[in-house]
C-alpha cells in the first residue's frame, strides 16, 4: 500500500512539475506584444515514392511575410520554385484581416509577370474558411506539424492538454549540452499513440524537438532557436519536420526565420490601400457597394468613390473618340469597357486579369492539399 502511494505521488509531482514548465514555456512566448514582422522561408518536399530521396528533387520553396498589431494582420505568401508548376512561381497571395474595413478580410494578388496588385476582394471574417496563414505566430515551433496545418490545430493540444489529462512520464536529458526535461504520454483513442517533447530548460522550457507515433505514421520536429538582444527570451530559428509512414520518408520541410522584428510597432500603411502597390485606376470591390459598375477606383493615391468603373470606361472611350476624330478615322458607338490596350485598363479587363491570378493560385492550394492528404 505504502509503495502505490508513493507511485501515485510521484506521478503527481512528476505531472505538476511538467504543467509548470509548460506554463512557464507559454508565459514566455505569450509575453511577446502582438506587434511583429517576419519573414520567413519554408523548403519542402513530398511524394508519394522514392524520389523524395533523389538529389535531383527539386523542393518547393515559399516565402512568408507577415504583418502584426493588436487589431490588424496580413500575410504575403510568395511562391519562389515549385517543379511541378512553373507557372506559379512569382505569385503573391496578400490577406489582410481587419484592413481598411473592420470585419472583413481583403484578399488580393500579385502576378509574376505583372507584379502588381491584380483584383482586391473583402470577405466577412465568419465566412471565410480557415485556409489561409492568418494566426498566431508567437506560437512558431509550438506544434508539431508542418506550415500547411499550422492554421487548423491548436498549439495548445501539444502542451497543456497533454500535461492535463494524458501525461504519463518526465526525465531529464542533454541534447548539445542543453538540459531538457522530456515529457511523454500515451493514448489509445481507437489508436495507439506516443507522442514526446523536449523543453529546454536554460531557453524558458521552449520545445526543442516533438515527435508524434501512431504505429503507421512519426512525425518529428526540431527546433532551433536564438536569443533576442536585450531580453531573456528566445525565438524560432530553424524547425525541420519529417514525417514518416512506415519508416518510409513521406515529406519533410525546413522552415528558416529570415527577419524577426517581435515587440515594434508596425507602420499602418502597411495594412492600407496604400500599401498593396495598387494600379492606377484599378477598381476596388467595396461590400458596401454590389454594383461592380458602381465600384470605387484607386486613383491619386486615394479610394475616389466619384470616378467609378463606368465613369472610367466612358473617359476611355472619350480619349478614344478624340483620337480618331484626329486621325480622321471612324469609331464604333460605344458598347461597354472593353478598350484598347492603349487606353487605362478598364474594369473587365481587370475582373478578367484577377480571376486568373486567383484561379491559378487556387489550383497552387488545391495541389498543396492534395499533397497533404497523401502523406
Amino acid at each position: 500500500m505504502h509503495t502505490v502511494t508513493v507511485l501515485v505521488s510521484l506521478m503527481l509531482s512528476q505531472q505538476l512539475a511538467a504543467k509548470d514548465c509548460i506554463a512557464e514555456s507559454l508565459k514566455s512566448r505569450g509575453s511577446l506584444s502582438r506587434d511583429y514582422h517576419l519573414i520567413v522561408t519554408c523548403e519542402s518536399y513530398s511524394s508519394d515514392d522514392a524520389s523524395v530521396k533523389k538529389a535531383d528533387h527539386m523542393p518547393m520553396i515559399t516565402k512568408l511575410e507577415i504583418w502584426s498589431s493588436p487589431s490588424k494582420f496580413r500575410s504575403d505568401y510568395t511562391i519562389l520554385q515549385m517543379h511541378d508548376m512553373p507557372s506559379a512561381v512569382g505569385q503573391v497571395l496578400i490577406q489582410c484581416k481587419d484592413c481598411e474595413r473592420k470585419g472583413y478580410t481583403l484578399t488580393t494578388g500579385k502576378s509574376a509577370s505583372r507584379n502588381k496588385v491584380q483584383v482586391v476582394n473583402f470577405e466577412k471574417n465568419e465566412h471565410r474558411q480557415i485556409n489561409d496563414f492568418i494566426f498566431d505566430w508567437r506560437m512558431l515551433g509550438m506544434l508539431n506539424n508542418e506550415l500547411s496545418a499550422y492554421h487548423r490545430i491548436p498549439y495548445t493540444f501539444s502542451l497543456d492538454t497533454m500535461a492535463a489529462t494524458c501525461l504519463n512520464s518526465t526525465d531529464h536529458v542533454n541534447i548539445e549540452g542543453s538540459d531538457c526535461m522530456v515529457l511523454t504520454a500515451n493514448r489509445t483513442l481507437g489508436e495507439s499513440t506516443r507522442y514526446q517533447i523536449w523543453l529546454d530548460v536554460n531557453k524558458n522550457y521552449s520545445p526543442v524537438r516533438q515527435i508524434y507515433h501512431n504505429g503507421i505514421y512519426c512525425t518529428s520536429t526540431d527546433i532551433q532557436y536564438e536569443g533576442i538582444a536585450g531580453q531573456k527570451f528566445y525565438f524560432p530559428k530553424l524547425i525541420r519536420h519529417v514525417v514518416l509512414r512506415e519508416g518510409v520518408e513521406k515529406s519533410r520541410e525546413t522552415l528558416t526565420v529570415k527577419l524577426a522584428e517581435l515587440n515594434m510597432p508596425v507602420p499602418e500603411k502597411v495594412f492600407t490601400f496604400a500599401g498593396l502597390d495598387l494600379i492606377e485606376g484599378h477598381p476596388i470591390h467595396v461590400p458596401e457597394i454590389s454594383d461592380p459598375q458602381k465600384q470605387p477606383t484607386w486613383r491619386n493615391g486615394k479610394l475616389d468613390f466619384e470616378y467609378t468603373s463606368t465613369k472610367q470606361s466612358a473617359d476611355a472611350y472619350a480619349k478614344l473618340a478624340q483620337q480618331a476624330e484626329k486621325n480622321q478615322s471612324p469609331l464604333a458607338p460605344l458598347q461597354g469597357p472593353p478598350v484598347p490596350d492603349t487606353a487605362p485598363p478598364s474594369d473587365r479587363w481587370l475582373y478578367f486579369v484577377g480571376a486568373g491570378v486567383l484561379v491559378v493560385l487556387a489550383g497552387v492550394f488545391i495541389v498543396l492539399a492534395r499533397k497533404s492528404r497523401k502523406v
